[in-house]
């Protein structure tokens, strides 16, 4: 089926697609992460790859104000009101009535949060989120209270993206496509369809980070930053990735975290059955 593709806006010129193979692969993806915490069903191997997620809005000025707001709904909820509904005028968001409206229709597609009169309501995964990253105590510095706060940021990113990419979908452009996610997930898609069999520890950089076709209108700027920020040049450390070094001959060779692996290969494999139960 020749045409556009609904999620970069390029030509698909494999008759038998409608959306090109990258651009499906991160749907499937992003389906696949917000039905597991939907359904609570979020295996270790997703939780130690989350938080790798967890910068992303970060590289991302379009959605940032999203994310940070998002962030310090789930926060407030958490700290002060024991994962509860809060006064709105917590937030102190100093914006017009029509941007609040507009911001928390991505919240609650998201089904993080809802604004109902003059409340803060959480809805099912902002509950979710609330109740199984509750304090415990534990020193703030420890990786035991650290990496579950990385992986609520990860979480966020990833429920945010996704109610952003279905208002996309259906035509609402004013806040745009998560663009340096989907890009993460371009790469990602590299390395599962180049490795049908066994996602290698060790890559050679151009083996992730290419483009079969100019998807999501990035820069190269803003491409290269945004792979900067994976290998820990920018930023405060690596993600994705354990370690990089060039070789003599101008190749450059990047390690995969074990986590990454370990993602690349089940999250492949899920693809797949998504995949031939569409007849792919």
């Amino acid at each position: 089926m020749k045409g556009w593709c609904p999620l970069c806006e390029n030509e698909v010129r494999d008759p038998n697609r409608n959306m090109h193979e990258q651009c499906e692969m991160a749907m499937d993806i992003l389906n696949d992460l917000t039905e597991m915490l939907s359904n609570k069903t979020v295996e270790p191997w997703v939780r130690d790859f989350i938080p790798e997620l967890n910068f992303v809005f970060e590289e991302d000025w379009r959605v940032k104000r999203i994310f940070k707001i998002t962030e310090k709904v789930i926060v407030t909820s958490l700290l002060h009101y024991a994962g509860g509904d809060f006064p709105a005028t917590e937030l102190e968001l100093n914006l017009s009535a029509s941007e609040s409206s507009r911001l928390f229709d991505v919240l609650e597609t998201a089904e993080l949060a809802k604004l109902e009169e003059d409340k803060v309501r959480l809805c099912p995964l902002g509950k979710r989120l609330c109740e199984e990253e509750l304090a415990t105590g534990a020193p703030l510095d420890s990786p035991g209270v650290r990496r579950p706060i990385e992986e609520l940021r990860g979480w966020i990113c990833i429920t945010v993206a996704r109610a952003l990419l279905d208002d996309w979908l259906e035509g609402n452009r004013g806040a745009g496509r998560p663009r340096n996610l989907l890009k993460m997930l371009q790469w990602l898609s590299n390395v599962m369809i180049d490795n049908p069999d066994k996602v290698p520890a060790t890559l050679e950089a151009n083996e992730i980070f290419y483009e079969r076709r100019d998807f999501f209108g990035i820069s190269k700027p803003q491409t290269e930053r945004l792979a900067a920020a994976l290998l820990g040049i920018r930023g405060k450390y690596p993600k994705l990735f354990a370690a990089f070094r060039p070789s003599a001959g101008g190749l450059l060779y990047v390690d995969l975290k074990p986590q990454t692996q370990r993602f690349l290969e089940r999250e492949r494999d899920r693809v797949r059955a998504r995949q031939r139960a569409r007849g792919r």
